[in-house]
């Protein structure tokens, strides 16, 4: 059987009639296999009456994670300065960045100040190949900052060149064909109302 998508937004009465008849269509010419999946799971897995829907439920989440949750030891560890705080939710979002930049070619690192985007972003650009570029504002790439961009990827011995938002310009003129990964710090400054996104 084929997968069969819309991928449409349902905005009105109108496609969600038409939405429901394709299902309904769908339906009528549907296999009954839900007899053959019960016998299955009750003979050849560990379900039985006897579980409950939580652990069902934890079933799921860890299946459905669990290449991330397997993932996240090996990953990180030859990448991490001595002194650096392992932080779970660092790391899980540094596999959720790298899962979604694979599938779509590019990834937003959003959240509130204070959390570690930037230490985000030199794990994240640690697992890429190719070369990496920084784009950040002035004070953001200084070295005498501890929490610049040279100084967390030279903490987590990530090469990278970085430049200045202000000089973009120049950047375009002398060409960033050579660059396979760009961070962009603060992109919402290059959001307009004529942006095309």
């Amino acid at each position: 059987m084929d997968n069969l998508e819309f991928n449409v937004e349902l905005k009105n009465r109108s496609d969600y009639n038409f939405a429901k008849d394709k299902f309904e269509q769908l339906w009528q010419n549907a296999i009954d296999v839900s007899e053959r999946y019960v016998q299955t799971i009750e003979k050849k897995t560990w379900l039985n009456q006897n579980i409950t829907p939580y652990q069902l439920y934890l079933k799921f989440l860890y299946e459905y994670f669990k290449d991330e949750l397997n993932q996240t030891d090996e990953v990180f560890v030859r990448y991490l300065p001595q002194d650096f705080k392992r932080l779970e939710y660092q790391e899980q979002a540094v596999l959720n960045a790298k899962k979604i930049l694979l599938q779509y070619g590019g990834v937003f690192i959003s959240d509130v100040v204070g959390l570690g985007k930037t230490y985000i972003s030199a794990m994240l650009a640690g697992q890429l190949d190719g070369r990496t570029l920084v784009i950040a504002p002035p004070a953001l790439l200084e070295k005498s900052n501890p929490g610049s961009w040279p100084n967390v990827f030279s903490d987590f011995r990530v090469p990278a060149d970085f430049e200045s938002i202000g000089k973009l310009d120049d950047l375009l003129h002398r060409g960033a064909d050579k660059y396979t990964n760009v961070f962009i710090d603060e992109a919402h400054r290059f959001r307009t109302e004529t942006t095309i996104t």
